[in-house]
């Protein structure tokens, strides 16, 4: 990575890692071999600041400066132009271009930094929040690719959501 790393999630195969930052560029790490698999930049956001896979690792959720980035996975294509340069005790990472990879969906209901991302253990409700402005957490449907419009409501106050998590059998 050549900026600040914001963020990094591990996919269910213990294989893969992605990390991301401030500039904006997703990289699949293959764990195994020690190497970048893919790198992409979301050309519609400044920098991210967290990430979370659902468990199947088929959407990777990229939160932003400003909302939540979607990326699909399933199609995931392993093959890119990096050339691995041994340069003494330093190794260098060249790459001729990213891979082009287009969020399928983009969410602006927040406003703020987001702080916290977590798929349910199914993989159909994405949690996000930011813990910069009060009550700012919200639920997204997966499958329906839609935010739940009654939640939170605003006779249960949540003040500044720091944290977010889903019970181990819930979905």
């Amino acid at each position: 990575m050549n900026g600040i790393s914001r963020a990094v999630a591990f996919a269910s195969d213990g294989y893969r890692l992605y990390s991301a930052g401030s500039e904006a560029r997703v990289y699949e790490w293959d764990l195994r071999q020690f190497r970048t698999i893919n790198r992409w930049k979301d050309e519609a956001s400044l920098g991210f600041t967290t990430l979370a896979l659902t468990p199947n690792n088929n959407v990777l959720a990229c939160g932003t400066e400003s909302g939540v980035s979607l990326f699909d996975l399933s199609n995931s294509n392993n093959e890119n132009n990096n050339t691995i340069v041994n340069n003494d005790t330093e190794q260098w990472l060249l790459s001729n271009n990213d891979v082009s990879k287009t969020a399928f969906k983009e969410l602006s209901n927040l406003t703020t930094p987001i702080t916290e991302l977590k798929f349910d253990p199914t993989g159909s409700i994405l949690a996000f929040a930011s813990n910069r402005k009060k009550d700012s957490l919200r639920l997204y449907d997966v499958q329906n690719q839609c935010v739940y419009p009654n939640f939170p409501r605003q006779s249960q106050p949540l003040h500044y959501v720091s944290k977010v998590a889903f019970a181990p059998n819930s979905g």
